[in-house]
């Protein structure tokens, strides 16, 4: 009795693993397909965003776009300024500030991007120039004294131009030296 028990107990424990064994399979297939079909619609993604470059950058450049497209491209750009807010936001928690050119953040003392080198003014340098410009555009100019020119002329002493003239053609008689 115990051995026919552990027979068809042994038997069902097989056909158990063997239909487990073929789920699995068949599982792992169905896994396969759905990861091939993952990477084609990523690849499908990849190349709209592509598309969608090509035509963002014909709507920067100006060129006339179809209405719904120029609606997603004025959508774009306003997002793209979100974000540049939001980023000079966080480089104003973290007391820095953010590169116009390349939007990297960069320390707040410094006047030069080391990315790309692009000057890092803030908001505020920028009003300041402005006013000072102003300042200064609104005053009238100073006038020049002029000077007038000097009927005295120092002397040059002969010896110095002689000397001048042999280390000239000192220097020349060994530029031809190396040249031969």
């Amino acid at each position: 009795m115990a051995k026919e028990f552990f027979q068809e107990f042994g038997e069902a424990f097989t056909k158990t693993m063997r239909d487990i064994g073929e789920r699995a399979e068949s599982f792992y297939s169905e896994q396969k397909l759905r990861n091939k079909i993952s990477g084609e619609e990523k690849q499908i993604c990849k190349i709209m965003e592509e598309l969608g470059k090509i035509i963002y950058r014909r709507y920067k450049d100006g060129v006339p776009l179809e209405d719904m497209q120029r609606r997603l491209c004025e959508q774009i750009e306003q997002r793209m300024d979100r974000i540049g807010q939001y980023k000079e936001a966080i480089a104003g928690v973290k007391e820095k500030k953010v590169c116009p050119s390349c939007g990297i953040t960069v320390e707040a003392g410094m006047a030069f991007c080391p990315h790309c080198g692009a000057a890092c003014t803030t908001k505020e340098q920028e009003e300041q120039a402005g006013t000072v410009v102003a300042e200064v555009s609104a005053e009238e100019p100073e006038p020049v004294e002029e000077e007038t020119p000097s009927d005295e002329l120092e002397p040059v002493a002969e010896e110095t131009l002689s000397e001048e003239s042999e280390t000239e053609e000192d220097g020349l008689a060994a530029e031809r030296k190396e040249t031969e």
